[in-house]
């Protein structure tokens, strides 16, 4: 059942928890369903334990170039070796026979005067698995720095499960972060003297009870003691009561504004949106679709940002419900979120026609006037600008919007494994966006890439976001590094 796809009848008993989780499509990896069942009589080699690539150095040169597909152990080698200075290719490369993709490190020996880089590679090489190929002269592309972010990993009062995912992915590649509650984003106006990156992992509940948090006359204690010795390990507090605050939703605006980079997943996404984080988006209403947790297709649209550097052109991605990004400010939260052509409602609903004037059983035209008046003006305007009128209603200047990946358009080809039932609003939907916020960058997922450790194809996306922290511009003015290693 881990490898086999799951296949959930919404008409059946509503499911307890997720209805798909397929490892293949979630680790971003090739699986292939076999059904001849001579397949059996083939002869195996038993699988002992894990499998470790091999590593290690190849040629000659003062140049080293690691090929970057998206493997989440280079995040850990960068970690683990924050003294090297290390940069990455914007674009591809090839030397002799072999083909470098976008985002592969370049290290350079004149960068690192004292240190047998070669020997330093060599032995990480080993360890995390990836081959460092020596060169004779550095390739002729366009690079930016990899960076070895300071990470802040933020939880709620009113569910830490559903983070703690994150948590252990990160710490499971080496990934170090100091862990806040929302009461130290509400208490700390200066977050970016402390910190490049911030993350909130995924949480239930919505944007106002991010906001508001745990609520109550008394105050509501999380803290060990002789009778609780093992809670607040990793956090604890005299009074859980109280969220973010509109205060720490000013803290976090002033974070991004001076170049931070807030990273939100799936659930928390909502709150960035809602309290105009991240202008130039909004959350579809969809009362109608059934997606429970499950594996959907994701495309990736924007290969040339750093957050989709070794990824190919699709993903399989875990999804449950929500949120469902769409292009533009309003709608969603209720201010009006659009309805699918799939929803007219039942008898007396107003889902006819274009809201305008009139009863359920009239027209919409103005009294007293001809019928036609101002069709022709309407329709010339309607031809002379057709993507705006096609765009979601705007209500203030927007922020630069990149959708990095989106949902599979065809919605018969979107679901993987689960269930779905009315999936349009989903088809073709914004699936994780960066959005550009003065210096810094809101970066939304409307999947969860760190469910319950079996999402390890979609870890890199963050990992992505942290080492490239601080150029995720399209397109940004980029380092070049001549021969001699000087940028």
């Amino acid at each position: 059942m881990l490898l086999d796809k799951q296949y959930y009848n919404p008409n059946d008993p509503s499911p307890y928890d997720d209805t798909g989780w397929t490892v293949g499509p979630l680790f971003d990896v090739e699986t292939v369903r076999i059904e001849d069942p001579e397949v059996l009589d083939v002869r195996m080699t038993l699988v002992e334990g894990p499998i470790e690539p091999e590593g290690g150095v190849e040629g000659r040169g003062d140049i080293y170039a690691i090929d970057y597909q998206a493997n989440n152990r280079l995040t850990t080698f960068r970690y683990a070796h924050d003294q090297l200075t290390i940069r990455a290719a914007r674009e591809g490369f090839a030397d002799d026979d072999y083909a470098f993709g976008a985002g592969s490190f370049l290290l350079n020996s004149a960068d690192h005067p004292g240190i047998d880089l070669r020997e330093v590679l060599s032995e990480a090489g080993a360890e995390y698995g990836f081959t460092a190929r020596a060169l004779d002269r550095m390739p002729e592309v366009e690079v930016s720095d990899v960076d070895a972010p300071r990470v802040a990993v933020v939880h709620t009062w009113v569910d830490t499960q559903n983070e703690g995912w994150l948590r252990m992915g990160l710490d499971e590649y080496g990934v170090p972060f100091d862990y806040l509650s929302v009461h130290d984003v509400r208490d700390d106006p200066d977050l970016a003297s402390r910190y490049d990156v911030i993350v909130f992992g995924h949480v239930r509940g919505g944007a106002m009870t991010m906001l508001r948090g745990l609520q109550g006359e008394d105050p509501i204690p999380w803290e060990r003691t002789e009778l609780t010795p093992n809670i607040g390990r990793q956090d604890q507090t005299s009074d859980m009561r109280g969220g973010l605050e509109l205060s720490g939703i000013l803290n976090l605006d002033r974070f991004v504004r001076a170049g931070g980079v807030l990273v939100t997943l799936a659930g928390a996404s909502e709150f960035p949106i809602h309290f105009g984080l991240s202008s130039g988006l909004s959350v579809r209403s969809t009362p109608d679709m059934w997606a429970p947790g499950g594996v959907y297709k994701a495309n990736v649209r924007e290969n040339n940002s750093p957050i989709a550097y070794g990824y190919g052109e699709t993903l399989g991605v875990a999804f449950r419900n929500g949120p469902v990004f769409i292009r533009g400010n309003g709608g969603g939260f209720g201010f009006g979120g659009r309805v699918s052509s799939e929803d007219r409602g039942g008898p007396g609903s107003t889902t006819a026609r274009r809201s305008g004037r009139g009863g359920t059983d009239e027209a919409d035209i103005v009294q007293g006037r001809p019928r036609d008046l101002g069709e022709a003006g309407v329709e010339a305007f309607r031809s002379e600008h057709q993507e705006e009128a096609d765009a979601s209603p705007n209500t203030g200047p927007a922020n630069p919007v990149t959708t990095v990946m989106a949902f599979e358009s065809n919605v018969e080809e979107l679901l993987i494994s689960g269930g779905l039932r009315n999936g349009q609003p989903l088809a073709g939907a914004p699936a994780l966006v960066d959005v550009k916020v003065d210096e810094g960058h809101v970066v939304l997922f409307s999947f969860n890439p760190f469910w319950r450790n079996h999402t390890h194809g979609s870890y890199g996306l963050l990992f992505n976001t942290l080492l490239h922290h601080d150029n995720l511009d399209i397109p940004e003015r980029p380092v070049i590094v001549d021969q001699g290693g000087t940028p």
